[in-house]
């Protein structure tokens, strides 16, 4: 019985490396959700830290580290083009078209708003490889996107209230 209870210990302690050594090969994603809204003007210089897009605009992001850069393609796609030679390395079909695009580098997430009213993240888990891990409504029409990179919220202005998205 002893050795019995022996065997499974170390299978249970053998168990728990493997668990341990699984989780932390991708950093796990956290579902957005809707936090709450503040009205515009937004107290003291809070865009100034924020990673922005101005939707319409230039509707490019860019991953220095791979050297590469995303961009709206046909069809409703998602381009990812090497920033040298603009080859373009992997697409992905978004279903709608984009009109903002903003890159995390430190999270290697991909936002793409749709003035229709959908926000698409993507991971990126090497230059060619990308997957889809939450699509999410949101008010339509909005004027800018943001992100904090250092709390990993999404603003996204539209008319005078600015919606925030956070992690559950």
């Amino acid at each position: 019985m002893e050795k019995i209870l022996q065997i499974l210990v170390v299978f249970a302690l053998i168990m728990l490396v493997v668990n341990r050594f699984i989780r932390g090969r991708e950093q796990r994603f956290r579902e957005y959700v809707l936090s709450g809204h503040i009205s515009l003007p937004l107290p003291g210089d809070l865009y100034r830290e924020l990673l922005s897009v101005v939707v319409g605009e230039d509707v490019i992001a860019a991953d220095p580290d791979n050297r590469l850069f995303f961009r709206p393609g046909p069809e409703n796609t998602l381009v990812a083009a090497d920033k040298r030679t603009g080859v373009s390395l992997a697409s992905v079909a978004m279903g709608e078209e984009i009109d903002a695009v903003l890159f995390d580098p430190l999270s290697r997430l991909i936002y793409c708003y749709s003035l229709a009213g959908l926000l698409t993240v993507l991971r990126q888990s090497g230059r060619s490889s990308y997957r889809i891990v939450q699509r999410m409504d949101v008010p339509r029409g909005g004027m800018q996107l943001s992100l904090d990179p250092h709390s990993g919220k999404i603003y996204l202005q539209a008319e005078a209230l600015v919606y925030v998205y956070a992690h559950v």
